[in-house]
């Protein structure tokens, strides 16, 4: 594919702009009202003018009604916009999870948006500006407020409306009308906004009631035996698919090359053949769909794929509608919430409004300016500092190095398999590590990844490491328990009545496997990507335990002066956890959405909670209980007993005593019997 396929589709739309645009010029559009720039198209006209009066004529009452408590509404807007802002900011500023990015998102097909979604955001658009443009005409007219001009435009990506009222002459008018006119567009665009989801409502059922096909993947299986696109798939085998969800959750219990059974509807009908093999995990059957959750209309009145695009507008509707009203609001020149507070003001008596209008305008662009730059940089608390996106991702990269550095973890010639899981640490390492790797060409990286078979949890994991690894040109191997060990976690869990945690065993049969691939690929080191907050959480848990000796052995590099067994490094134990996710926001690194279902069963999910706690109290609490680590490791060393690993005598792994944990663990689950492939 080549690197321009992906904006042939924008260079298309561009091309033919400008034709349009050309024409025009040629044509003299000018002449018939139509304003020709090579950034927009505009028609300016009266005759809209009539054609609102008409329709404020008609229903003058409740048009005055609607405008009234609009007018009313504009001062709980404005209140609501404003609290909105500052909770928001002070939630980015603390980085709590509540709080949302205020992002700038210029809608250009091909690169920031796709062009699937492309026509949903173009329709969401124009239902916002054309009715808050009417709105404002239709108000004014109420009144004989008089118009001077109206019409449309498309600014090359964005259409809208506009109305152009006599503004010296609504100056002149009394604050209700006023009111009226300046709160009408965005309480509008509120009223529509309120609509949209009254049709959703009242249109669709409220839950899903299967997958809808909505394409297929290369050499998909379903394609191949005649799936219909937009068919929707109800059960598999015996069991029923409500949403995308389940039909991922009963295709991970299935093996490639099973034979299933995929009841349909639309068209109904029963389809038999054998499930294809995932090219990111060899061990995981599909269909080779892509699908989406159908959601029926409660009354069948359109065909299927009308049904989910409209569904889909809907969705979008719902977004830029009650956003764009809400910060409309804001009492920010130009914006109308500036105007509707100048008459407000007046209302209350005061005479000369210009200095509070200032004063609210750089108020309000304070709190809109803070929630864009905190959505964009990068506080660190314990040192003080706030950088810049730009400076805060140097700057990690820089720690990182350091710290490979210090410890001497690598060598020009090494080997590294770097644990890729396709969470926000594994992946943030793998990036960094590309980038040195491209500076010492004699250095080698595979990526490798482990399924542990944690259904609904690890296939969307397993898609991003192999992604990235794709995206940047890494080795990638992947290796599952089922594979390793005859079973997944999940399987090996339904059959232990009396067990421990779920990550107890899940720590030591992961550790393995990430040993067994590494050896597979070759590699001569492994690197994990532990953070601050992990390896801080293990060192109290190990305190918790009573366990003395680990307490006082951590360290970032772990090797075998035999050279028997491979080192363990880890790049990332001096960055924060924080940071991690801040430098994935910094890259634009995509992280896996779905939380692990056992994660609530680990003592170190409350520790978690505890230092976060602590941490935000008391910025650099984790740094200082690292340094201790590292200083008892220091004093405590010389008196310590060398501690030599030994092959186990099951299966020939590195462990302190004659059998390994792994082996041990599943000796003790002996009894189950070996899942069929």
């Amino acid at each position: 594919m080549s690197l321009l396929d992906p904006y042939i589709p924008l260079l298309f739309y561009l091309a033919v702009w400008f034709v349009i645009y050309g024409l025009a010029v040629l044509l003299k559009a000018d002449k018939h009202g139509i304003v020709a720039k090579p950034y927009y198209l505009m028609l300016k006209t009266v005759a809209f003018n009539s054609w609102l009066e008409r329709i404020g004529g008609r229903f003058r009452r409740g048009w005055l009604a609607f405008f009234d408590i609009g007018a009313a509404m504009g001062i709980g807007l404005l209140a609501f916009v404003i609290y909105s802002f500052i909770n928001n900011a002070v939630g980015l500023f603390r980085h709590s999870s509540s709080a949302g990015p205020t992002l700038l998102i210029i809608p250009l097909p091909g690169l920031t948006i796709g062009w699937d979604i492309f026509p949903y955001i173009l329709l969401a658009i124009a239902v916002l500006l054309i009715p808050h443009e009417m709105a404002h005409g239709i108000a004014s007219v109420l009144d004989k407020v008089p118009i001077k001009s109206s019409g449309v435009f498309m600014a090359v990506f964005l259409p809208g409306g506009f109305v152009e009222i006599d503004e010296e002459n609504l100056a002149k008018r009394k604050a209700r009308t006023k009111l009226r006119v300046f709160a009408a567009g965005s309480f509008t665009n509120v009223a529509t906004w309120a609509l949209v989801l009254v049709l959703l409502v009242a249109l669709y059922q409220p839950a899903p009631a299967g997958v809808l096909v909505t394409g297929f993947t290369n050499g998909s299986p379903a394609q191949m035996n005649g799936m219909p696109q937009w068919s929707i798939i109800t059960q598999v085998n015996n069991s029923t698919t409500l949403d995308a969800q389940h039909l991922g959750l009963y295709l991970s219990t299935l093996s490639p090359g099973s034979t299933v059974t995929v009841h349909l509807s639309n068209p109904s009908q029963t389809l038999t053949f054998t499930t294809g093999k995932s090219e990111t995990n060899s061990s995981r059957a599909i269909l080779g769909v892509i699908t989406a959750n159908y959601v029926p209309l409660r009354y069948q009145f359109l065909p299927v794929y009308s049904s989910y695009q409209l569904l889909t507008a809907f969705s979008w509707m719902q977004l830029i509608l009650l956003g764009v009203a809400l910060v409309n609001m804001l009492p920010l020149f130009p914006f109308d919430g500036d105007r509707y507070l100048d008459t407000v003001l007046g209302v209350l008596g005061l005479k000369s409004t210009k200095n509070v209008r200032i004063v609210a305008s750089v108020i309000s662009l304070g709190l809109l300016s803070s929630n864009i730059i905190l959505s964009y940089n990068f506080r660190r608390e314990y040192e003080g500092k706030v950088l810049c996106k730009s400076c805060f991702r140097d700057s990690l990269e820089r720690k990182v190095r350091r710290t490979i550095s210090h410890w001497d973890m690598f060598s020009p010639d090494d080997h590294v398999a770097v644990a890729v899981s396709g969470g926000k640490d594994s992946l943030t390492l793998l990036m960094i590590l590309h980038k040195l790797w491209k500076r010492f060409p004699r250095t080698r990286i595979t990526a490798v990844t482990v399924d542990e078979g944690i259904a609904g949890y690890r296939e969307e994991a397993v898609d991003l490491a192999t992604k990235y690894c794709e995206n940047l040109g890494v080795e990638h191997e992947v290796v599952s328990f089922e594979e390793l060990y005859g079973y997944g976690l999940d399987d090996f869990l339904k059959n232990k009545q009396e067990r421990m945690t779920a990550c107890s065993y899940c720590g030591v049969f992961r550790r393995k496997a990430i040993n067994l691939a590494a050896k597979k690929v070759g590699a001569n080191k492994i690197a994990t990507a532990h953070n601050l907050d992990d390896i801080v959480q293990t060192y109290i848990l190990n305190l918790f335990q009573g366990d003395a000796e680990r307490f006082v052995r951590f360290s970032p590099v772990l090797k075998d002066p035999r050279g028997l067994f491979l080192t363990r490094v880890k790049p990332l134990c001096e960055i924060p956890e924080r940071e991690i996710v801040m430098y994935g926001y910094a890259e634009d690194l995509e992280f896996q959405t779905a939380s692990c279902p056992y994660m609530t069963e680990a003592l170190r999910n409350e520790l978690r909670t505890v230092l976060n706690k602590l941490e935000l109290a008391h910025p650099g609490v984790t740094f200082s209980a690292y340094r201790a680590m590292l200083r008892l490791r220091s004093l405590a060393e010389p008196n310590l007993a060398p501690s030599h690993l030994q092959p186990c005598k099951s299966c020939g792994e590195p462990t302190t005593f004659e059998i390994c944990e792994a082996c041990k663990m599943q000796g003790i689950n002996s009894a189950i019997p070996e899942i069929p492939a």
